[in-house]
């Protein structure tokens, strides 16, 4: 009786996790109408802006992954710790965002294709390098 009387005042656990991600939701779609207006200059400095937050992580080309996984092709893959879970305390090597050439060549048609799928696959692996999982990038 007195959990459920707890629950009533306070919210389950899983009740205090959502509410946890109300402000950051918030702030996200706040954002979203800010980037909305910009025209196309400011937002090239929007992205000198991303640009300079990006630190310690190397971009590698490469023609194929070590492993494919089942069930598809692997177009990227972010290798490192999220800079949202990193420390200063600690010095780790440089973090590393793969593109696999070959199979993004695969699912292009055409070259106007690929550099889309280039800036595509780059920007989400990005995405995980600042800290998104891929069920929040699903949702850009």
């Amino acid at each position: 009786m007195l959990g459920a009387l707890a629950r009533g005042l306070f919210g389950s656990a899983n009740d205090r996790i959502v509410k946890g991600f109300d402000r950051p939701v918030a702030k996200i779609n706040a954002l979203e109408a800010a980037f909305a207006g910009l025209s196309d200059a400011e937002l090239r400095a929007k992205t000198a802006e991303f640009r300079e937050r990006l630190a310690n992580v190397a971009i590698i080309v490469e023609d194929r992954p070590p492993r494919e996984p089942q069930g598809g092709l692997l177009l990227g893959l972010f290798h490192g710790i999220p800079r949202t879970e990193k420390s200063v305390f600690f010095s780790s090597p440089p973090d590393q965002i793969f593109l696999y050439q070959r199979n993004i060549e695969a699912v292009c048609a055409s070259e106007a294709e690929v550099r889309r799928q280039v800036r595509a696959t780059l920007l989400h692996e990005v995405g995980h390098y600042f800290g998104l999982s891929e069920q929040e990038l699903r949702g850009l």
